[in-house]
């Protein structure tokens, strides 16, 4: 059984996948607190790539002036229904890290007609990991949406 994350939205639907799918919301809410998304450039299609940099700028964090990039490859996109993408850890080229855990994550997005229901449920080697809450500040996937969103 998969056990998934959920929030509900006071908004549509469509508007809530398209925070996922623009860049320019992105760069609003993508990070945990006092990390930005300074690069952000996506090709939001099945086999596409999220490439993006997140960048700590609060000078009270230890890890003040730490870049994390990451790539993302889209693996299923049903707008605005579902996303399914792998999530990696790379360099500033793109280059994957192998050595780190790449999640793959499937997003849900359920209309309520004046609401949604957005679903989450990262998987790691094919299973669920509960790896942290949300109070340890955790930046897995699924901490990043819920406690930012």
């Amino acid at each position: 059984m998969l056990q998934r994350k959920q929030r509900v939205f006071d908004a549509p639907r469509e508007f809530v996948f398209k925070l996922f799918k623009e860049p320019e919301y992105l760069k609003r809410w993508w990070g945990t607190h006092g990390w930005e998304l300074p690069v952000c450039n996506i090709d939001f299609r099945p086999g596409g790539v999220w490439h993006y940099c997140m960048k700590c700028v609060d000078q009270n964090q230890e890890e003040y002036g730490m870049e994390s990039w990451n790539k993302t490859i889209y693996k299923e996109i049903v707008e605005p229904e579902k996303i399914v993408y792998t999530d990696y850890f790379s360099d500033k080229d793109g280059n994957i890290n192998e050595a780190m855990p790449a999640p793959e994550v499937t997003m849900e997005f359920i209309d309520l007609g004046a609401g949604s229901i957005f679903l989450v449920c990262p998987l790691y080697n094919g299973k669920v990991v509960v790896t942290c809450s949300l109070k340890n500040n955790c930046w897995t996937t699924t901490a990043v949406l819920f406690y930012f969103l």
